[in-house]
């Protein structure tokens, strides 16, 4: 069986939506299953990870194709020309406004979301998606390729979602077998703008790809739920697979863990909020210091961006205690992983997802202390695995760091298996589903 898997994000992206697209590719082989991918060209990637390489996927068996424009681009290019005509000085603007990367094109806007309705006119310019400009590049290179081999079935995977809107115009014209992969949810607050009609025009474009596509994979089961539950229609062929992370056997030699140490890693952004963590490690170091204990703990944060981590660690005053550190390759991540006692999650206001970086903790076998939802998808998982906890509040944050710094004072050691839910959440696991529903598919 021969599937065409579209997925913006492939490796060498660093992105984190990267990595079940290629463990599925690399792994649907073993489930007699060959795919074929198709992504973007490497300059439209917004962080790469050269160290990344490819296992696994044949380098022809890979079609990356350039990402044109849209109209939310070419308008902050224009205002951001005009911005530099009228503040000459400010020609750092210029400069990331002009690089090929469609996400440095948006993360070029900040100027611009000074106000609700500017906030609202991007959200429109960026409508259907702000990687739109893949749209038609992606389709040329497609039809190409399905004009020479031969294919069983369409997976597509988001966000962002136009790869649903290419994946949509393949099927249709190709009568292929459609398989819908949502990483996240896209029908419904659309950019946290709040806008019911951008939300409705929005819920427009997904009705067609829920009524067209065969099989509709979740990959949680709140979101699963949720999707049934708005759009019952599709209660039959909606199904949910995990995230999931790669398992490597449990080693007795790694050195033992010296330092009651905490480690954050990846990106602080969006609905993910560090301050209910960070107030309640302040008030346990207090408290700590006000009981005479001295408590040698050392923090860092590792990650591409910190959203309000810098502000917060200036007003309670934790300078000596956190460092900031930029993005390391993945692999550096296992490494600094396993120098530290206790992995920081923080997943609140996201009760129908799971970051993908809490899979990466639990093959880590550390210990893991989670601001979460209580209700939420990411606190069902913690509940199953050993060592993990969450804190749906300050006063858990206290109890949970004081708990982790007794055992530790105790000699427990750092690791922690879970080896019967890892083997559940590899993604060896996680494919060998996703090949069933594929051969299932085969007409």
């Amino acid at each position: 069986m021969r599937v065409l898997l579209i997925s913006y994000h492939f490796p060498p992206d660093a992105e984190v939506g990267a990595v079940r697209p290629y463990q599925f590719a690399r792994l649907l082989p073993d489930y007699g299953i060959e795919p074929w991918i198709l992504t973007v060209q490497p300059e439209f990637i917004e962080r790469q990870e050269k160290q990344n390489v490819i296992e696994g996927v044949p380098p022809e068996h890979i079609i990356r194709t350039p990402v044109g424009q849209t109209r939310r681009v070419r308008f902050i290019r224009f205002a951001s020309r005009l911005k530099n005509k009228l503040r000459p000085q400010r020609e750092a603007v210029e400069t990331v406004a002009t690089t090929p990367s469609a996400t440095n094109d948006i993360n070029s806007e900040g100027f611009l979301r000074s106000t609700p309705f500017t906030r609202l006119l991007l959200a429109w310019l960026w409508f259907p998606d702000a990687m739109a400009g893949w749209r038609e590049p992606a389709l040329e290179a497609a039809e190409k390729l399905l004009a020479r081999e031969k294919f069983d079935a369409i997976i597509s995977t988001s966000p962002p979602r136009v790869v649903h809107s290419i994946a949509l115009e393949l099927a249709r014209r190709h009568n292929l077998p459609w398989l819908m992969d949502l990483r996240d949810p896209w029908y419904k607050d659309v950019d946290e703008i709040n806008s019911k009609t951008l939300d409705r025009a929005y819920e427009k474009l997904f009705l067609p790809c829920l009524a067209r596509a065969d099989k509709i994979v979740l990959n949680t089961n709140r979101l699963l739920d949720d999707v049934v539950q708005n759009y019952p229609q599709v209660a039959a062929k909606s199904i949910a697979i995990p995230n999931g992370c790669s398992v490597t056997p449990a080693s007795n030699e790694a050195p033992a863990v010296t330092q009651f140490s905490i480690g954050h890693y990846g990106s602080v952004y969006s609905k993910r909020d560090p301050g209910p963590f960070l107030r309640g490690l302040r008030v346990w170091l207090d408290k700590k210091k006000s009981s005479g204990e001295n408590v040698p703990l050392r923090m860092r944060f590792v990650g591409p961006e910190f959203g309000t981590v810098p502000e917060l660690i200036a007003e309670l005053g934790l300078e000596s205690v956190i460092t900031l550190n930029p993005p390391v390759p993945r692999e550096r991540v296992r490494e600094l992983m396993a120098e530290d006692y206790v992995l920081l999650l923080l997943a609140n206001k996201q009760p129908l997802q799971i970051p993908g970086k809490l899979y990466e903790y639990l093959a880590a076998r550390r210990r893991i202390l989670a601001s979460v939802d209580k209700d939420g998808a990411t606190a069902d998982l913690l509940a199953m695995a050993n060592g993990a906890v969450s804190a749906y509040s300050e006063e858990r944050v206290i109890e949970f760091l004081e708990q982790f710094w007794q055992e530790f004072q105790a000699g427990q050691t750092a690791a922690i298996s879970n080896e019967e839910l890892l083997d559940e959440c590899s993604y060896a696991s996680r494919t060998a589903r996703l090949a069933e529903e594929l051969k299932a598919l085969r007409r």
